[in-house]
């Protein structure tokens, strides 16, 4: 064990020894909350990707194609909602519109939690829809409240 380690310890190292993201930025409450909002929703879109891929192939028996053409039915829900989003944000405010997109992700992953064997696709794709609207209304909002929080000397 001591010696693959050991052969790390001579691997290039970057040009620069900041941090991608300096903690003290963490300390800016756009920027914390944006960032606490991606962090939730990839996780949890993500992990929903994974999970309802191999719901899709190994409970309902979908082919790998198949399964992907059925998840990729999130699109007609993430594309119009993400070009309505900054007319929501105009609205009623960054913090309503997260807070909603997040709302959305946990009713659909509650949702999906119901599913069994004979469940079907069309409550999987419920589920699927509403945590399409998650992405579209979160995802584009919570990283423009990261970029939004800092200025143009922070911003590099």
């Amino acid at each position: 064990m001591y010696v693959p380690a050991s052969g790390c310890r001579n691997l290039p190292r970057p040009a620069h020894r900041t941090p991608p993201a300096r903690p003290r930025l963490f300390g800016i409450r756009g920027f914390r909350a944006g960032a606490i909002t991606v962090l939730v929703q990839f996780t949890a879109v993500f992990g929903f990707f994974f999970v309802g891929l191999q719901y899709l192939q190994l409970i309902l028996g979908y082919s790998p194609l198949k399964a992907a053409v059925a998840l990729v039915r999130v699109a007609p829900a993430v594309l119009p909602t993400s070009l309505l989003t900054p007319r929501l944000v105009h609205r009623v405010g960054m913090k309503a519109v997260m807070s909603a997109g997040l709302l959305l992700l946990a009713v659909g992953l509650y949702v999906i939690s119901f599913l069994g064997v004979d469940s079907g696709y069309l409550p999987f794709l419920g589920g699927l829809v509403l945590a399409g609207f998650c992405i579209g209304l979160s995802g584009a909002v919570g990283t423009a409240a990261i970029s939004g929080s800092l200025g143009q000397d922070r911003a590099h």
